[in-house]
């Protein structure tokens, strides 16, 4: 009770409040200027962009710090401007937070293969297919694992894990 007449208390709240309904618009800002660094052929318009993501992202470190979606964005950031030890720290401690669930490791899976580091793909990719729980996100990983296979053998073998009602999979086998 003491602490809603506390004008100290009352003012860093209101600050707090007003912080708050930034985030999420400079978290987009910033994913927004990475989106666009990913399409971007020239190499110095690309670092310009991806030095503005970052700048965008790291203004959140206090209100956003230790977010999913901070750490999955910075992460790709520093991939992306060659500081990949940077972003593998990032996306180590993302996986570890979220006790390498599915949807992370998939959602990982992506970027990397995104970033050209296929094997990472990959080992994410058998790990999250160990992990999926429904038939549908099965499939999903084994089509995507399928895209990274070495050879028409290993492609079939992962077509095969998918379901036979997803139709991209019986398209593609």
């Amino acid at each position: 009770q003491q602490t809603d007449k506390n004008p100290a208390f009352l003012m860093a709240t209101k600050r707090y409040q007003a912080a708050s309904k930034i985030v999420p618009s400079l978290m987009d800002l910033g994913v927004a200027r990475l989106r666009l660094a990913q399409l971007e052929s020239d190499p110095a318009k690309r670092k310009e962009l991806l030095k503005l993501a970052e700048e965008a992202l790291l203004s959140l470190k206090g209100a956003a710090g230790d977010s999913d979606d901070y750490r999955f964005f910075l992460g790709q950031i520093y991939f992306w401007s060659g500081r990949e030890p940077e972003g593998r720290s990032l996306f180590d401690e993302l996986l570890k937070f979220k006790e390498r669930d599915f949807a992370t490791l998939y959602a990982l899976a992506g970027v990397f293969r995104d970033l050209g580091e296929d094997n990472d793909a990959r080992k994410l990719l058998e790990e999250a297919y160990q992990k999926a729980v429904s038939d549908v996100d099965r499939s999903a990983t084994a089509r995507l694992r399928s895209l990274l296979a070495r050879n028409t053998d290993e492609k079939i073998e992962w077509l095969a894990k998918g379901s036979g009602s997803d139709p991209m999979v019986a398209i593609n086998l």
